[in-house]
């Protein structure tokens, strides 16, 4: 089996090249990474309309975006209906195990799926009290937090003086996506996109 997935940006990637091994061992992977949503919108319907030209009987195709306050439902339908069009078969497509697409959304963004594991901050970034993330209410449902995940990210990195002015996402995200344990992550959406994979795994053509 192999699983050829798109993404919004490279920080993204930098955790998946860790955490997708972990969730399906054994499969092959090729990243692609584009300048942000809009980029990404406007270049998979060219991508996937090669991969379905040359069809390959173990190949499965994933597309993850951020999800940014629009509306999830929408952001979905949209990416599974530019799949349909390209002539690939979705998830959502009801044909039972019988598809080789799926879209994911993180909501609100990737930093949220390292707040549902507040474990894995702590030890990649060890002077952030684990005692204090635990106890934060703010924290309690990652794909909830208030004022953006990647800004509740950066203050903790300022608070425990690791970073001053910015985040460096790419290296923050794999800092993190090194001790994340995908099995007891806290987000829903991650949840989704784990148990996605899993499933998409297990599909046949």
């Amino acid at each position: 089996m192999h699983f050829e997935i798109m993404t919004e940006e490279l920080s993204a990637v930098a955790a998946l090249q860790i955490l997708i091994p972990r969730i399906v061992p054994g499969v092959s992977i090729a990243f692609h990474a584009y300048q942000g949503k809009y980029d990404l919108f406007k270049k998979i319907p060219i991508q996937l309309k090669g991969y379905a030209s040359n069809p390959h009987k173990n190949w499965r195709y994933v597309v993850l975006t951020d999800r940014d306050q629009e509306d999830c439902s929408m952001i979905k339908k949209k990416i599974d209906t530019i799949a349909s069009h390209c002539q690939l078969i979705p998830s959502s497509a009801n044909q039972g195990d019988h598809y080789n697409f799926l879209g994911r959304i993180a909501i609100e963004e990737l930093e949220a799926w390292f707040f549902g594991d507040l474990e894995a901050i702590h030890k990649a970034y060890p002077n952030i009290d684990y005692s204090t993330l635990c106890h934060c209410p703010d924290y309690r449902d990652p794909d909830n937090i208030q004022g953006g995940t990647w800004e509740a990210l950066f203050k903790e990195l300022k608070r425990a003086q690791y970073v001053r002015r910015g985040l460096p996402k790419i290296r923050t995200a794999k800092s993190i996506a090194q001790y994340m344990n995908p099995d007891i992550n806290r987000s829903a959406s991650f949840q989704a996109f784990r148990d996605g994979l899993r499933r998409l795994r297990r599909t046949v053509l």
